[in-house]
Parts: C-alpha cells; structure tokens; sequence
C-alpha cells in the first residue's frame, strides 16, 4: 500500500502521475506531464472535497513554475472551487486523477462558473489593467449580488464584470463617484 492511514491507499493515484511524494500531514505533491500538484487528500470522501470526494484542496499548475501560487495555474480547488478550467486537457487530467481516486468526474455543469472582477477605473477596465479578481460563484444570481455587495464598499468609481466560463451571459455593473 503506498499512502497512509489518513491519506489511504494511494497506490492507484502512484500509477497515474510521473512522480509522487506523500507526506505526513495528508498532502500528496506530482508531476504528469506538463502538470504539477499540490493536493490534500483524505482517506474517506467529505462534504469538503470535489464533488463530495477524497480530494479537499488541490492545485494544478504548470511543471515550468518553481513555486507554489497563482501565477501558472490551471486550476485551485480549496474545498471549494478558487479556479476552474475549461481547458479539455486540464479537465482530462483532473478527472483522470479523481477516477484513481475513486471519485466522481467533472461534468460540464461542474465547470461552468462566473467569474467577478473589479476595475478601479473605467479606463482600466476598458484598455486592460488594474483588474481584481473577487471571486467565483456558481450562478449568475450569486455573482451579482456578490458584485453588487464590492460596489456598496467602494468609494471609488467601480466597473464589476461578471463572466460565465461559458460565455452565456455577460453583465457590468458601473457605479461612478463615493
């Protein structure tokens, strides 16, 4: 059995990835390909892991980053979704980890999110620039509310712009002067 008692038999997920190193406090850390990952992992499925499975925070960021972060990333999950991927690759790859696992795969639905993000600025947001990613949620409802919840708290001019990973629906929220 390759794992431990927290982490359980990982010998599956061993199989799958190029390298794996396992350490004491549930985290497991591999390379396939192109990906890299940081994950912690549990021996039995939990409410806080993807898709109700082993796996409650996972990062999977390009091999090419020397340290662990944000700046080459494809994907974060910390018992919730931080960064999501309609990338297929990505996708393959997560759900080909899950499957080792023994949990369930990513369907469409699971990746589809909205995006919010803030720019100080009209010029920002119109020419690029000063954005601030705020947060993701999982329907258009929630993102607005969230977006309008950032405009009340800024005394400055605020353009909120809420993007679907599908690209179905596209709102800004504008709100000038404090």
């Amino acid at each position: 059995m390759i794992g431990n008692e927290c982490i359980g038999d990982i010998s599956k997920v061993a199989e799958y990835l190029d390298t794996i190193t396992v350490n004491d406090d549930n985290w497991i850390y591999g390379t396939k390909g192109k990906f890299k990952i940081c994950a912690k992992v549990f021996s039995e499925q939990s409410g806080y892991g993807i898709k109700n499975g082993r796996i409650s925070k996972i990062q999977i960021c390009d091999v090419s980053q020397k340290h662990w972060g944000f700046e080459k990333c494809y994907l974060n999950y910390d018992r919730g979704w931080d960064i999501r991927s309609n990338d297929p690759e990505v996708i393959a790859f997560i759900n080909g980890l899950l499957v080792t696992f023994g949990d369930d795969e990513l369907d469409d639905k699971d990746m589809i999110w909205y995006d919010i993000y803030g720019y100080l600025t009209k010029e920002y947001f119109e020419h690029g620039g000063g954005r601030v990613h705020l947060g993701s949620e999982n329907n258009i409802a929630d993102a607005l509310a969230e977006a309008r919840g950032w405009i009340e708290d800024v005394n400055t001019y605020a353009v909120i712009k809420v993007i679907s990973s599908d690209y179905e629906e596209i709102e800004i929220l504008e709100k000038t002067g404090g």
